[in-house]
């Protein structure tokens, strides 16, 4: 052992329970591997047309079905529609996240924009060189200081906590069909090496078999397993220990990266144990504990890290059901990305006691990320049926992830259905704080429905959309219509906005007034006067 981390790794404070405490499992599994001479050879993926969105459907919803966060579905009868109030009804109409433009669906681990170089706002070192620094808050950064992200019931030493479904790194690469994957350390053998990983809380470790995808594009568990130490490290030790386990010679990371490209797994399966050591008794030990009590946002770089981890064991082994839909039309656009839907929620003051809503949330995505970054009560509706089943799996893996890494998120709800006829949704809209609608390739007629929607929205709710409802300034021609309740500024997002395009472009945070009618008014009369 590195005598830098002497003082981490074992000689810390006593822990009276380290004779008892579980070490981490290397063990070996039986696993064929084919012959060279009949390997499979490596096919390139074909590209995947954006997630879809809302398809048209002018038929009235009589049922609601709702994917909750334990992922099961459950149906409650509607009311036949409010007819009072006449809205024009048309039906309305994803992925990827590591870099800093997130791509198209594919069956390969998904990309995250922050989890590398260059992320909106959140400068926290180089992923591959050295270590990550803990993200500051800046002084126009707004603070939920009401927001409590330790998950406390997980954090319980008493076994309570600890087992739970979860689909572990390791059931992910068993089932790859024999010839995907090869062992990452001991060449073409039968033999792979499985190891476990501490989260921090006190929860069950996650399993991981160290393999490597043939094609260079699938999901990697000597990946996952090393930037979730990077993660764990930065955001949840203090910074005195976080730095020095951290260091770009001798760290962690560096010295996992290291044996994995020596092929030398004697000194991974060291490093994995020093480091489980070292979070086991830091948990025990309460510091983890003081550093999430002090957290009062997931850092976006900790939110992908997470969602990412959802993503991958969830949407990517299916995501060729997404492949059908026509791209680029009032059902099927784009994706907006992690730090571009990070900056919406800081410039709507997105927080825990907020409610937020997603109309059109493909796979569920933003939905999560809001749960997670913000602790905002989140629901988003999707009409898509394949979308929908993806949306689900994610929604069943997000709480486990969040218990394994000891966080509590925002209460997560996903509606299938027509968001332009959902009576369900109707119950929702008047308590929604910030509604999301990437509205990029939304007809004319749409955009116009969505207005009359808007009518329903308390005042001082916030309608974040890509293409302004407004269109125009108010005026005497204009003042009678609807969308004038609504008072609209723009704002820009950059190369990390989006996933169709690489340059920045525009959107809008139109706030519900309807009393900014009357104030035209009283001030054309006062000018008159």
């Amino acid at each position: 052992m590195d005598s830098s981390f002497a003082s981490f790794f074992g000689k810390g404070k006593a822990d009276s329970s380290s004779s008892s405490k579980p070490q981490p499992v290397v063990r070996k599994v039986r696993r064929p591997v084919p012959s060279k001479a009949s390997s499979a050879q490596p096919t390139k993926s074909k590209p995947v047309p954006p997630t879809p969105r809302k398809a048209a459907t002018p038929k009235p919803i009589q049922t609601a079905s709702r994917i909750t966060q334990n992922g099961n579905r459950s149906t409650s009868s509607a009311p036949a529609p409010d007819r009072d109030l006449q809205r024009p009804a048309k039906s309305r109409s994803n992925e990827v996240r590591e870099s800093h433009k997130r791509k198209s669906a594919s069956p390969a681990m998904p990309v995250f924009g922050s989890d590398s170089e260059g992320d909106s706002g959140e400068d926290i070192g180089a992923i591959r060189g050295g270590p990550l620094k803990r993200a500051k808050i800046g002084e126009g950064d707004f603070v939920d200081n009401k927001r409590i992200v330790r998950d406390k019931k997980n954090w319980s030493e008493d076994g309570t906590a600890s087992s739970f479904p979860l689909m572990h790194g390791a059931d992910l690469t068993s089932k790859e069909p024999a010839g995907k994957t090869l062992p990452a350390f001991d060449g073409d053998t039968e033999d792979v090496a499985e190891i476990s990983l501490q989260y921090p809380s006190a929860s069950q470790r996650e399993r991981f078999q160290l393999l490597t995808p043939k094609v260079n594009d699938g999901y990697k568990p000597t990946d996952d397993i090393i930037e979730t130490t990077r993660a764990i490290l930065t955001h949840f030790l203090p910074s005195e220990i976080s730095n020095t386990c951290l260091d770009s010679s001798t760290g962690v990371p560096f010295r996992l990266t290291r044996s994995l490209n020596h092929k030398d797994v004697a000194t991974f399966n060291s490093a994995i144990d020093e480091f489980n050591s070292l979070v086991q008794r830091s948990r025990t030990e309460g510091s983890i504990a003081e550093v999430l009590d002090e957290m009062k946002k997931v850092p976006l770089r900790l939110v992908d890290r997470i969602l990412n981890q959802v993503y991958v064991r969830t949407v990517s082994p299916r995501v060729e059901i997404l492949r059908k839909y026509q791209p680029f039309s009032n059902n099927t656009y784009g994706e907006l990305l992690s730090p571009f839907c990070s900056e919406i929620f800081r410039k709507t003051r997105l927080d825990s006691s907020s409610v937020f809503l997603d109309m059109g949330s493909g796979v569920g995505n933003v939905v999560l990320q809001a749960a997670l970054e913000t602790g905002a009560e989140s629901y988003g509706i999707e009409i898509q049926p394949n979308a929908c089943e993806l949306a689900g799996a994610q929604a069943s893996e997000f709480p486990a992830r969040c218990r394994m890494w000891g966080i509590a998120p925002g209460s997560v709800h996903l509606l299938q259905g027509d968001f332009m006829d959902n009576e369900e949704l109707r119950t929702i809209l008047p308590r929604a704080d910030v509604i999301l609608v990437n509205n990029q390739a939304f007809d004319p007629e749409l955009n116009m429905s969505l207005t009359y929607l808007f009518l329903d929205v308390k005042e001082g709710a916030r309608i974040v959309s890509l293409k302004d409802f407004a269109n125009g300034k108010l005026n005497e021609r204009t003042r009678d219509s609807v969308v004038n309740s609504l008072d609209t500024r723009k704002e820009t997002y950059y190369s990390t906005g989006v996933s169709w395009k690489s340059d920045g472009g525009d959107y809008f945070i139109a706030v519900k007034d309807s009393k900014r009618i009357l104030r035209f008014m009283q001030e054309n009369e006062r000018r008159r006067g």
